[in-house]
């Protein structure tokens, strides 16, 4: 099978949930692919009952700052989203909302030191 973005998307990408696919090499049950920019249709071929979703999009005017948890315009963007993040899990761990989890705070240690990363 033959997929295609529409016309002024240059973005294409596929997720499986399930089964297996071919898609110009093997894509498995939870892998998610960004196809490299091509007006050319997408071969796509299922090795056994698959079950994906295929998107598209129009690529960004700018660049993009990557943070942990978003994406912004800017570093100092990124900057002032994350200074909110941080007070607001203040305030919900100060009124006992939430509560802090040293398993989720040290899956989260060495990935800080990667940001913020800009892309293209």
């Amino acid at each position: 099978m033959a997929v295609r973005a529409a016309q002024g998307y240059e973005i294409a990408w596929l997720a499986v949930h399930s089964g297996e696919l071919l898609a110009s090499e093997p894509v498995d049950a939870g892998e998610l692919v960004v196809f490299e920019e091509a007006e050319a249709p997408v071969q796509l071929d299922a090795r056994q009952d698959t079950r994906l979703v295929f998107g598209a999009a129009v690529k960004h005017p700018y660049d993009l700052v990557l943070g942990y948890y978003s994406v912004h315009t800017s570093a100092e963007a990124l900057a002032k989203g994350e200074r909110n993040y941080h007070d607001l899990g203040e305030r919900l761990r100060g009124a006992g909302t939430i509560q802090d989890s040293p398993v989720a705070l040290t899956k989260l240690g060495p990935r800080r030191s990667d940001r913020p990363q800009q892309t293209t």
